[in-house]
Order: C-alpha cells, then sequence, then structure tokens
C-alpha cells in the first residue's frame, strides 16, 4: 500500500507504490521499526493483544539487568512486512485490505 508511513524512531519515510520503505539503522544497540497506522486500518495483535505494528531490531537482547529485557532478535530480517486491514467506516461489509511494507536497499538491512 503506498502513502503509509515507517519510522524508525527518528526518520519517518512513505512507503512507495509497491509498498516498500528504507530506513537506516540507527547508531547503538537498538532500533525499532514501526508504521503509522493509516486511519481506518487496523493491525494484528498478538496472542497478548497487542499490536504487532513494529519490529524490534535488538541482535545482542538486553544487557543484563534485574529483571530480563528482549531476548537477542539476531541479523535483520531480508523483510520486515506489517500487515493491516482497513474499511470504509459508511461500508456494512467492511472489506479487507492488505497493508504490506518492506525495508528495500542495503540501509534497511545489516552489515
Amino acid at each position: 500500500m503506498e502513502g503509509v508511513f515507517v519510522s524508525n524512531g527518528r526518520d519517518l519515510v512513505a512507503t512507495d507504490s509497491e509498498g516498500r520503505w528504507e530506513l537506516p539503522l540507527l547508531a547503538g544497540p537498538r532500533t525499532d521499526f514501526f508504521v503509522v497506522k493509516p486511519g481506518g486500518w487496523a493491525v494484528p495483535r498478538s496472542g497478548d493483544a497487542l499490536p504487532r505494528h513494529f519490529h524490534l531490531h535488538q541482535p545482542e537482547g538486553s544487557p543484563r539487568q534485574k529483571f530480563a529485557g528482549a531476548a537477542a532478535t539476531g541479523p535483520l530480517p531480508e523483510s520486515i512486512d506489517f500487515a493491516g486491514s482497513g474499511a470504509s467506516p459508511t461500508s456494512p461489509e467492511r472489506p479487507t485490505r492488505p497493508c504490506p511494507t518492506a525495508p528495500r536497499g542495503a540501509s534497511s538491512r545489516s552489515r
């Protein structure tokens, strides 16, 4: 889907006509990628009812601390896809539309 905003917490880009985007990894041990949900759209939820609109990239995991943090995520995947569905508020059938987004180019991959 074109025109969906994706961010790394510092930069903001819009998806192209194929739903692709490109963002750099941030300096430091972690980068969060997330989609800015368009109005009228919904994102899937996890088994814990948390919205699945982000990808945490923390290859080494959280530093040791009193309470557990994030587990190591390992290398950045080839593609980060965010799913979504939407409908016209006036549509009684509430059709579903895919909202795919994926990184493109070398700057969105760890090397």
